[in-house]
């Protein structure tokens, strides 16, 4: 599966969404039309998608695929200007701040076109809760809680390796069927000139069905004993933790590998490509420029890490 590529509005009639992998376009205008415009194909009018969760983020009509079952929703809403990103929240791990940062999201989300979570929002290996299933629960009433808040903004989820648990994308199925301005992917979105996704590609150099592959390992992944957090927490208190991300994630490197998959996945400047916000390193990273992209990452709320909201015009 691709990701989301959103391709803002031309006029109210017509409205872009491309899915990568299988180069359609859904629209709105006459009826059964199908036509090459602008070097892509273009369904016109049927409200139809090769992926699970494919969005028209314009004037005319929300497609959301789901195990088969098509079904259009009317949103109305303003073409993407502004956009804020978060990653890395993973919340309901008893060693990240997200409590202190939680209120300035709500309000940064109040504020933009779209909000982004850009993986790792939640962390089900090493949540505090007593239970996968109960930290599925709290994460989907956030989710509404911030959407139902925020009715005029886009949210949008990119699942993390800590959240791509099965358990959480069959609630997130359920929920963005019912939640208009809420959407997710489990990698990657692109809006105009801005490419969001994870970032867990920087771990090793990786094409898409390794992505894939790596992923599914995370699927089923239980929750962490007392005795696994006790070992993690030491190793936080001494530091450990932002001397491994500095050391295994230098800048250059990590922008490499994202371009690479980025190319494998037929995203880069090529096709107009300019920004790339990501997130797993947990290393902040401002506007580094690398081989016509520049890169930004917010970091994590982490102690001793430097964390920052991203906050991007497309």
């Amino acid at each position: 599966m691709g990701g989301l590529d959103i391709i803002e509005h031309v006029s109210t009639q017509h409205i872009y969404v491309h899915t990568d992998q299988t180069g359609f376009l859904i629209g709105k205008g006459p009826p059964f039309g199908f036509w090459k415009r602008r070097g892509f194909f273009y369904w016109s009018r049927l409200d139809i998608a090769a992926q699970r969760n494919v969005v028209n983020f314009g004037y005319a009509r929300r497609v959301c695929v789901h195990a088969g079952i098509f079904g259009t929703y009317s949103t109305m809403m303003k073409p993407i200007k502004t956009v804020c990103v978060v990653s890395d929240l993973h919340m309901f791990c008893r060693r990240s701040q997200w409590r202190d940062v939680i209120d300035m999201i709500r309000k940064a989300a109040a504020g933009v076109d779209l909000f982004v979570f850009n993986g790792d929002t939640f962390d089900f290996k090493w949540t505090m809760l007593r239970s996968v299933e109960e930290t599925v629960e709290q994460a989907v009433a956030f989710l509404r809680e911030l959407a139902t808040s925020c009715p005029h903004t886009r949210i949008h989820v990119n699942l993390g390796n800590h959240d791509h648990v099965q358990a959480f994308i069959e609630a997130l199925d359920a929920l963005t069927r019912e939640t208009p301005n809420l959407t997710w992917h489990p990698y990657y979105l692109r809006v105009g000139n801005t490419m969001f996704l994870h970032g867990d590609v920087a771990q090793r150099k990786m094409r898409h069905h390794q992505l894939e592959r790596y992923r599914a390992g995370w699927l089923h992944h239980r929750k962490q004993g007392q005795w696994k957090n006790r070992v993690y927490d030491a190793l936080l208190e001494a530091g450990a933790h932002v001397t491994v991300s500095r050391l295994a994630f230098p800048r250059r490197r990590t922008a490499r590998l994202l371009a690479a998959y980025l190319k494998d996945i037929g995203h880069g400047p090529h096709n107009g490509v300019e920004q790339v916000c990501f997130g797993h390193t947990h290393v902040r990273m401002s506007a580094y420029e690398y081989r016509g992209l520049t890169f930004h990452n917010g970091g994590a709320p982490f102690r001793g890490m430097d964390f920052h909201l991203i906050h991007v015009e497309v």
